[in-house]
């Protein structure tokens, strides 16, 4: 397999990903997928050449274009040219896994309380009483 004919199987994977899944076609699944199909390295097609940058050279004549996670650098895949993606904003860490959040999460939950409650009534806010040392702990470093 040459470039150009690597360059097809990478549209046309691109579009079969896109036309049943409706996401991008990670980098990452590359080299298995092409192992598979294949029996191929796509290092022995590229050389040196990283696989996120054959992807950009090709991608105005193949028919395809590479999208970028916006904070995860690794997260990059390719889409059919005409085909508008933006990777969705990432769940917190705590609503994804369940786990309880981190200490700068526990913070801004505290904080974000605290703010609804400045919002109530006087009369409702003389009726909370919530001691200095609880609302210490939940803000601690642990």
């Amino acid at each position: 397999m040459d470039k150009p004919e690597f360059s097809a199987f990478l549209a046309e994977h691109a579009k079969r990903h896109w036309d049943s899944h409706k996401t991008p076609y990670l980098l990452a699944d590359i080299p298995s997928d092409l192992r598979e199909e294949k029996s191929i390295e796509y290092k022995t097609i590229l050389g040196e050449q990283r696989l996120k940058s054959f992807a950009s050279e090709t991608s105005e004549t193949n028919n395809y274009k590479v999208v970028q996670h916006p904070t995860q650098r690794a997260k990059v895949g390719l889409v059919p040219h005409d085909v508008q993606y933006m990777f969705p904003e990432e769940e917190t860490r705590h609503e994804k896994s369940g786990v309880f959040p981190r200490v700068s999460d526990r913070r801004k939950t505290v904080i974000d309380f605290l703010r609804l409650i400045s919002e109530l009534s006087v009369e409702d806010q003389e009726k909370i009483s919530i001691p200095v040392g609880i609302v210490s702990r939940l803000i601690a470093d642990k």
